[in-house]
């Protein structure tokens, strides 16, 4: 009798969609959630060219949807989000963290929004169960208007004023990405259109490091 092994490669790749209030806000001509999906897009396009299955988790103020992972599985599932529309209610992390806190190790690709210590509360209060079993990603847009706000040459007190607000909205922003990564998680804050393929390195970078 001989036995043969083979290391097992294919790994389980959960996006949960935050579909309520913080991904309602607009991005340019889209909503956040409409970046969050054609991320999530393009992080199942590549699971399913490296052999990865996935599948995903979408809740607002309860689970809404739950799609078990599978291989091949990409279009199928970009279908069946594609009339996903965000309810301004506020989400709840713990339910959608419970549908997948004791599934086997997985990447899991958390689409919400870092917006302020307050805002981001039940996000940092729930996350650390997550992290103890499963590779964490959370991922979200940094608002252009910050960031316009900050760097734009002021030409009037009304400027002044606005690049002051959004410099302390932008350093809240930073202490909670620096909470998320000190609870184990790898924080994606990236611009609109750069959010699917900085999500997608994640993922691969993860996958080459075996942390998934």
């Amino acid at each position: 009798m001989v036995n043969q092994y083979r290391e097992d490669t294919e790994r389980d790749v959960w996006c949960l969609v935050d579909a309520g209030r913080l991904l309602s806000a607009p991005v340019g001509d889209r909503t956040r959630l409409d970046a969050a999906l054609d991320a999530l897009a393009a992080v199942a396009a590549v699971a399913d060219v490296v052999g990865d299955r996935v599948g995903a988790v979408v809740f607002d103020r309860e689970v809404t949807r739950v799609v078990r992972p599978r291989r091949a599985s990409a279009a199928g599932l970009v279908r069946s989000l594609d009339d996903l529309e965000p309810l301004v209610v506020d989400s709840d992390y713990d339910a959608a963290f419970g549908r997948v806190g004791q599934a086997k190790r997985s990447l899991v690709v958390v689409f919400t929004d870092v917006l302020d210590g307050a805002a981001s509360a039940p996000l940092l209060d729930a996350l650390p169960v997550l992290c103890r079993r499963h590779a964490v990603v959370v991922a979200g847009v940094i608002d252009p208007d910050l960031v316009d706000a900050v760097t734009a040459e002021p030409t009037s007190t009304r400027d002044l004023h606005a690049a002051s607000v959004a410099a302390d909205l932008l350093a809240e922003r930073d202490a909670v990405r620096a909470r998320l990564t000190a609870a184990g998680a790898v924080v994606v804050d990236a611009p609109v259109d750069h959010l699917a393929s900085i999500c997608v390195a994640a993922y691969l970078r993860l996958k080459s490091r075996a942390r998934l």
